[in-house]
């Protein structure tokens, strides 16, 4: 299972837009979902800044904690490129 949460993000989100603050939370967790599918893994929930997600379920995996892990590195990639596209 991985659960990402956004540090700082109540902070942060009191200072934007709400329109833009959700247009880019809904362009993070379209990433995020592509990541999880090209990973064997399945989205569970979204609320607010968290994002959780599993693999081995609803199917056993062996390979389960490969997935999630490589799943999470892909992720932390996605966001270190975009935060330095923001720079």
């Amino acid at each position: 299972m991985d659960f990402i949460d956004i540090i700082d993000f109540t902070k942060k989100a009191s200072t934007l837009d709400p329109a833009f603050l959700i247009q880019k939370l809904n362009e993070i967790y379209a990433a995020f979902d592509k990541i999880i599918d090209n990973c064997t893994c399945e989205r569970i929930k979204t609320i607010g800044d968290s994002y959780m997600a599993v693999s081995g379920l609803p199917e056993p995996d062996p390979e389960h904690a490969k997935n999630i892990l490589r799943s999470c590195i892909e992720m932390i990639r996605f966001l270190r490129l975009k935060k330095r596209h923001l720079h």
